[in-house]
């Protein structure tokens, strides 16, 4: 019985110790969780990556923004692009937008939303993000 017991255990340590830490997952995860404090702080890092940001839509509203340095301060690809703004920082995003808000008509909340977008560069090598799906933040309504 204790050789089963001592075999099962020399098993299960054989199959956790060979497995290979995941290292560029986590890292690619913690990137994912990015916030625009940390993109603005060394945008190069993040060239290319997918990133996950809650923030605020606020369709063709540039003029209370703040860009960061070498980041668009005016739309980088199309007359279409929008302003995506997180705690007063602002970023220009391009090919696309959520499909339930217009760039024209937005709400004097602007919306939250959860913005998948990739980091890119201008022709200028300026910064801006590339759409690629968003999802609006529904918050609980406080109780009467």
């Amino acid at each position: 019985m204790k050789w089963i017991v001592l075999s099962f255990i020399a098993l299960v340590m054989s199959i956790s110790c060979c497995k290979s830490p995941q290292k560029s997952s986590l890292v690619q995860e913690v990137k994912n969780q990015a916030k625009l404090p940390e993109l603005t702080k060394n945008p190069e890092s993040f060239m290319g990556d997918t990133l996950e940001i809650a923030g605020r839509f606020k369709g063709y509203l540039a003029s209370d923004c703040t860009f960061p340095e070498n980041f668009c301060s005016r739309a980088p690809e199309t007359r279409s692009d929008w302003v995506f703004n997180e705690n007063g920082i602002c970023i220009y995003v391009t090919g696309g937008k959520p499909a339930e808000f217009t760039a024209l008509e937005v709400p004097e909340t602007h919306p939250l939303i959860m913005l998948k977008a990739r980091v890119s560069k201008n022709s200028g090598n300026l910064v801006y993000l590339t759409y690629i799906s968003a999802q609006t933040i529904k918050l609980p309504l406080p109780k009467k």
